[in-house]
């Protein structure tokens, strides 16, 4: 593909950025998360270019767009994570598990038995319905994490169980998809090339987990009190950033997703090791760069992968897809946290919560594709299934934050739980 003009490249970017800023903003002044707006914005521009009209079909393509997209993930989950210690995530880990075990055993059991009983008879029926069920376990940090600090729930008990749930969520989600490459073409199929890849993916994901946190507790700390000399906010944002793509180039040499890389690097940034008032500085030019400019470029786009002609087209397997997607969810999720000793209405939050997809689900289409598991251009249903399950991202990320905001504020439990102390200054 032939490169971008500079004007094509402004362009996009203007209209992608103006776009997800002004409905953000329409949909904060009716009480609903910024979020929300810039994926109806999203939806908007995609419907838009369906029809032809000059430009906006381009959009799509951009690779502009596509390389400040990654950006605004990068900054989202990389803001959201610095207001996490790791005191707060650790007392959620069991919970999390628990939850993010059900989350995925739900979805994909149920999403792989009616994809077996709904989808058309054939060879390659047992992969698609495998793909399927993975496609239905997905929970997507970002998302999770951007609704959560919309809504002022980083810091509450069901908000800090979301995060380890998802964080849990995204380390079988690696598996699986480990899982999924072995079964195709690409690994043969065999016992032993499954097993060789879930055991590469395993051993990335321990190298991985240990080098990050030897990292964050022993050479992190070092690096920031050198830092802190200079006194200089930009330094310790420079710093944080660094580390932060060294973590994500990481994952990707092991063969992991790159998301992983500003959570880690985020969770360990700390105002005990750096100071509150420049933890405060780097927070605020954090949240600046996110919110007012990457991050609803970045949910814009997720919103520009919906096809409107999927709900025409196939609208039984959009139906099945998204119902799946949220019923999997609510009672794989929402049952193990009520289980676990959090009070109903807060399990169903969680179970809601967990509903948050986004572009981690579109990863999972990108590897079948290229593992020649789904042929869009060649297979009249894997088309179809392909465009739904976009949809199903598109609808269930849409959806998720419009709920938890209903349910919460239904109960009265928006912002810190009742009893629950309030968070230290710088979020802490």
């Amino acid at each position: 593909m032939s490169a971008e003009h500079p004007f094509e490249v402004i362009v996009s970017l203007f209209v992608v950025l103006v776009s997800a800023r002004l409905a953000g903003s329409a949909a904060r002044r009716i009480g609903q998360p910024a979020v929300v707006g810039a994926l109806l914005a999203g939806m908007a521009i995609a419907t838009v270019s369906v029809f032809g009209v000059p430009y906006f079909e381009l959009l799509q393509d951009s690779a502009a767009v596509s390389a400040a997209a990654t950006a605004g993930m990068f900054i989202v989950l990389l803001a959201a994570a610095v207001e996490i210690a790791p005191s707060e995530l650790a007392h959620s880990l069991r919970r999390g598990l628990i939850v993010a075990f059900g989350g995925v055993t739900v979805p994909l059991a149920a999403g792989f038995a009616l994809a077996l009983v709904f989808f058309p008879k054939g060879d390659g029926l047992l992969a698609l319905a495998f793909l399927f069920g993975i496609d239905m376990s997905i929970t997507a940090i970002p998302s999770a994490l951007k609704v959560l600090s919309e809504l002022g729930m980083l810091h509450a008990p069901l908000g800090r169980t979301i995060i380890a749930a998802a964080l849990f969520d995204d380390v079988m989600g690696l598996l699986l998809v480990a899982l999924m490459a072995a079964f195709t073409d690409i690994g043969g199929g065999t016992t032993t090339s499954i097993a060789l890849d879930i055991g590469a993916t395993v051993l990335g994901l321990l190298i991985y987990g240990g080098t990050t946190i030897a990292i964050g507790t022993r050479i992190f700390p070092h690096i920031h009190r050198g830092v802190k000399a200079l006194d200089l906010a930009a330094a310790e944002l420079f710093a944080l950033v660094s580390v932060a793509l060294a973590y994500a180039a990481l994952a990707e040499l092991l063969g992991l997703h790159w998301v992983l890389g500003p959570v880690m690097a985020g969770i360990f940034f700390e105002p005990v090791r750096i100071g509150k008032r420049g933890f405060n500085e780097v927070r605020m030019a954090l949240g600046g760069i996110s919110d007012g400019l990457l991050a609803p470029v970045f949910f814009c786009s997720v919103g520009m992968g919906f096809d409107p002609f999927a709900i025409w087209q196939a609208p039984e397997l959009v139906a099945l897809a998204t119902s799946v997607a949220i019923c999997g969810k609510l009672i794989g999720a929402g049952v193990p946290a009520r289980m676990s000793g959090l009070s109903r209405t807060a399990a169903v939050a969680v179970g809601i919560g967990m509903t948050a997809r986004g572009a981690v689900e579109l990863v999972v289409l990108s590897v079948a594709v290229e593992a020649g598991l789904l042929d869009p251009e060649n297979n009249v249903f894997h088309d179809n299934l392909y465009s739904a399950l976009v949809a199903t991202s598109v609808l269930s990320t849409l959806l998720a934050p419009l709920a938890l905001r209903w349910w919460l504020k239904k109960y009265h439990v928006i912002g810190e739980q009742p009893g629950e102390p309030a968070p230290v200054e710088a979020g802490r």
